[in-house]
This record gives structure tokens, sequence and C-alpha cells, in this order.
């Protein structure tokens, strides 16, 4: 602990099952207050009581880096939470303390709920909340909206659906928010999910989302699936999707053809046929790289057609990444350029180039490959391999474009994509 201490470089610690909680609580407390750089730390099952964490609220009260610290499956009850809880109001620092399931007496409710409130650190505490904590939770999103950026909820307890419905409503004027995990035993009823579709269609910052509930009706989650439709920012949507129908099965066949950001989905449960249309519509997506299908033995053509669109997928990945490395290695070829155009913005493009070429030289790849399209944007694009000639001849007074010098050019082009330029059609 005294090396943890001195320690000025380490940023994330896992200690899970340690016994930390008993033998060394208080040295690792004195490491909490002393320690300037652990961000992330890790302290499941460490047999942490009421007693023992008496010490680890008191170090939080002078940590200030330190980010995410993970309690779950300890020994703490009511009392000690109370104690985490009044710390944070100390601490502007710590974004997610995560405690889980802690088993509390009733007696000792109201009191944890009062701390909660008075802290006013929902946003900022996991725990299994009941319908009171769920509704207390969404009051504090709204009150705090400009700084959340992850909400967690996690509950045991089966509460009413309006519940979720407050929620989502109170996530809808949160504009930093990147993660949502909703993990309960409710099921998200039909106005549960307009309010969800609307955060979707409209948030401009969240990257993920995981609900694991009860089961909801197939078409109340094709309702959720219209907010994806239209989001541009989700790259990772965790649910179990019930494609039993048509028009359930349209709902997810409009994301893949609209949507532009996601690259995994989870999980799809459908009957032999709609998964032969599934496999059928994704053909036209080019971004989504990762989909979960229940494996049943009638669907094993279907199921092979579904992940022979992911195979395909992720070697166009491949081909932007190489484009963009060396674009004068495709010559005028429309189909790579136009694969770039298509893949350069999202996050799994990002991840790949920076794997391949290293982070400092992706700027750079990125604007030589822009430039290259820009230069030969016509040819590429199939209008034309040389200079542009108008006829008839310009007459007085009219400057026809191809008048224009080759910076001019340049400057239109730049505005331009291979994709807005139309393949012309073979007769």
């Amino acid at each position: 602990m005294d090396a943890l201490a001195a320690n000025n470089t380490l940023t994330t610690l896992s200690l899970v099952a340690c016994n930390v909680g008993h033998g060394i609580a208080r040295a690792f407390a004195h490491l909490l207050e002393v320690n300037t750089s652990l961000q992330d730390i890790d302290l499941k099952h460490n047999r942490f009581d009421d007693v023992t964490t008496m010490a680890l609220a008191r170090s939080l009260t002078f940590n200030r880096t330190l980010r995410r610290l993970n309690l779950e499956r300890n020994d703490i009850g009511a009392e000690g939470v109370i104690l985490l809880v009044d710390a944070l109001t100390k601490n502007n620092t710590l974004t997610e303390l995560m405690l889980g399931y802690v088993d509390i007496d009733d007696d000792a409710i109201p009191d944890l709920s009062r701390s909660l409130q008075r802290a006013a650190v929902y946003d900022r505490v996991r725990l299994s909340y009941d319908a009171h904590g769920v509704f207390a939770l969404s009051r504090n999103i709204k009150s705090h909206a400009n700084r959340i950026t992850s909400v967690h909820l996690e509950s045991l307890v089966d509460f009413d659906a309006s519940c979720l419905k407050e929620l989502f409503a109170a996530l809808c004027s949160t504009p930093c928010l990147e993660t949502l995990c909703i993990e309960v035993e409710t099921c998200i009823d039909g106005s549960a999910a307009r309010r969800l579709s609307r955060m979707l269609a409209t948030t401009k910052t969240l990257k993920r989302v995981l609900l694991n509930t009860a089961s909801s009706e197939p078409l109340v989650m094709a309702t959720v699936m219209n907010g994806l439709r239209d989001n541009h920012s989700v790259t990772h949507f965790d649910v179990e999707y019930v494609s039993n129908k048509p028009p359930i099965t349209q709902a997810f066949l409009d994301v893949m053809q609209k949507n532009t950001t996601l690259v995994h989905f989870g999980t799809i449960n459908a009957p032999k046929e709609e998964l032969e249309a599934i496999a059928q519509g994704m053909r036209e997506n080019r971004v989504l790289t990762s989909l979960r299908v229940w494996d049943k033995s009638a669907c094993a053509d279907a199921i092979f057609a579904v992940n022979e669109v992911l195979r395909r997928n992720v070697s166009l990945l491949s081909r932007a990444v190489e484009f963009a490395m060396d674009p004068g290695g495709f010559g005028t070829k429309r189909f790579p350029a136009e694969v770039y155009e298509q893949l350069c913005c999202t996050d799994s493009f990002a991840a790949l180039i920076v794997k391949v070429a290293g982070a400092k030289a992706v700027k750079q790849l990125m604007l030589n490959a822009r430039r290259y399209i820009t230069a030969n944007l016509f040819a590429i694009a199939g209008v034309s391999k040389g200079p542009v000639v108008c006829w008839p001849r310009r007459r007085r007074n009219c400057t026809q474009i191809d008048s224009l010098n080759y910076e001019c050019w340049l400057k239109i082009c730049s505005y331009l994509k291979v994709t807005d330029i139309k393949q012309r059609r073979a007769y």
C-alpha cells in the first residue's frame, strides 16, 4: 500500500476478492487520501462492512482524482451507504460510485432516502433503486442535466413502467449523455417507449445503450427502433429484439437502411421467414459489423446470410482504411472512394486506422485521402476523365464553367462527395 500511495502514474487498480476491507482497510483509505493519479478502482468482493467503510468514506472527502469506485458485493449496509453518500457532498470528482444491491432493513430506508436527497447524488450512486428512488433519480437528472454523462439504473424491484417514462423524459434534457444502462425487472410500455424513442432521435452525444428489462411487447420495441433509425450518435445498442411480424421486422430494417453510426446490435430473436427478410434488407448497410442472433437450427441458412453481410462490412472497413493509407493505389476506381466516404466518420474506422497507422498519422492520412478525391472527383465518379468542355462554346458576356481555373475547380469539388454524383446507368 505504501508503494501504491507513492505511485503517480497508475490510473486503474483492480483488487477483486483480495480481503482489503477486512485486513488493510485503513491502509487503503490512506492510499486514497494521498494518491494523485488513480482514477478507476475496483474493490468487488473485499468484505468491506459498515465499520471499515468509515475510513474509506473519510478518505473520499480528501481525494480529488478518483472518477470511478466499484464496491459491489461487499458487506456494506445502510449505515455504510449513508457514510459514502455524505462523503460525496465534499467530493465533486467521483462521478460513479457503484454499490449494486445492498440489503437494507425497512427501518433504514427513510434515512438512506433522506441522505440521497440531501446530497443530490442519485446520478452518481449506483444502487438497486425502488420506484421512489427512480423518480428521485429522474428529478436529480433534470436538476443537473449539464453534468450527466452516464446513467445506470439497476433494480430487483418490479416497479411501474411510469418510472421508466419519467426517467426517459428526464434524459431528453441531458446534452452530454454518453452511456445509458437499464437493468430492471420492469417492462417498457408504449408511453415509456415513445419517450425513449424521442430521446434517441434528438440526442447528439449518446454512444452506448443497454436495455435489459422484462419482456416488452414487440410493437413497443418497434417504437424504440423508430428513434434509433433517426439517431446519429449511438454505436452500440444492446437489447433483445423479438421480430415476429413483418411490421416489426421492417422497423429494424429501417434502422439498418437509414442509421449510419450503429456498429453493434443485439440480440435478434426471429423466426426463419423474418430472419431471411432481415438478411436481405441488411445488404444496404455497410456500417454494422456485429449482430447477435438467437441460434436456431431451423434458421441456419438465414443466420449464415446475416453473418455474410457482417463479414462483408468488416472487409469494407479494412478497404476504407487501405484507401486512406494509399488512395493513389486505387487509381480512379469509384467503389473504394465511395466506401471510404461512407465509413471515414465512424468510430470503427477511427479505431482501426489508429491501430494500423498510429494516432499521430491519422489526421494527415485523412487529409490526403480527401484531397485525392477532390482532385480526381470527376474521373472517380465517372463524369469525365479529361478536362470539362462545354458545348456549344460560350457566348458573349457569359462565363461558362469550362473557363474556370484549376483552383476554382478544386474549391467546387471540395464541397462534393463521390456519392453526390449518380452513377450512369448502363443501357
